[in-house]
């Protein structure tokens, strides 16, 4: 079983929204509290420009990063598409051959629930030996329908092409759930708007409460950012996983009694 997502995506809203915040506060006080204040008081005069050019590296570096990010969730979002769009077809085609595919909707039903119990929060690329093990029990039933009946060859070819579309979405789905952005990506990202923090705290060193605002917007929008890319690093969505529960509890894929 996996983690409870809303703990892992509250542990992300609680990292993410401390860094920025903890930072901003610690400059502020060194730069109007703290013994180091008179000679920091010293820089007075550095101009907005300098705060604009640091501002604009965060910007750029923080967009590359989103775009790797969001690549991957349409990606992963893709891929369980196919998955359950195969898992749809599979139960289709089971119920249409009355008992000879209550074998193959049971199988299929199975690997659906497995899924949803056990693969949803994959994070390192291993496998449900579970759900390797309901796909097997799946071929088993799909090929039980080789030269049974011969009416029943269109809808063997059938379940075999779709079986072979939910292996590969399968793969494909772990693979992209087990791949995270560089970490050396994130770093830099958090260290240029720490920078950014730093820039905006020269530029009011003489001003508190021009300093105070601006850095409480920037923290804000900093806080935001860092919040939305890390929720979305790990691809695989919840809507996602309702409608492959609602194929298993209520949708198409309907056991035998």
């Amino acid at each position: 079983m996996g983690s409870d997502p809303g703990i892992d995506i509250a542990w992300f809203v609680a990292l993410f929204a401390a860094i920025p915040v903890v930072t901003a506060i610690v400059l502020q006080w060194l730069s109007q509290h703290s013994p180091l204040t008179p000679a920091l008081a010293s820089y007075r005069g550095v101009v907005a420009p300098f705060f604009v050019s640091v501002a604009l590296l965060f910007g750029l570096f923080a967009t590359f990063l989103a775009a790797e990010i969001w690549e991957r969730v349409n990606d992963s979002s893709h891929s369980l598409e196919h998955e359950i769009g195969a898992i749809r077809t599979i139960s289709q085609i089971a119920d249409a051959l009355g008992e000879p595919g209550y074998p193959i909707a049971n199988a299929v039903a199975e690997y659906t629930s497995v899924v949803i119990d056990e693969e949803q929060n994959i994070t390192s690329g291993i496998r449900s030996a579970a759900a390797e093990a309901a796909l097997r029990k799946l071929m088993q039933g799909i090929l039980a329908l080789e030269g049974a009946e011969p009416q029943h060859d269109a809808a063997l070819n059938a379940l075999l092409t779709s079986f072979r579309d939910l292996r590969q979405a399968r793969a494909t789905r772990i693979h992209i759930a087990a791949t995270h952005s560089d970490p050396y990506k994130w770093i830099t990202v958090i260290v240029l708007g720490i920078v950014t923090q730093i820039a905006l705290v020269f530029c009011h060193v003489d001003n508190r409460k021009a300093q105070a605002a601006a850095l409480a917007i920037f923290t804000l929008g900093f806080v935001v950012t860092l919040i939305a890319l890390g929720i979305h690093e790990r691809p695989l969505t919840d809507p996602q996983l309702t409608e492959m529960s609602f194929l298993y509890h209520g949708g198409t894929t309907n056991q035998s009694p």
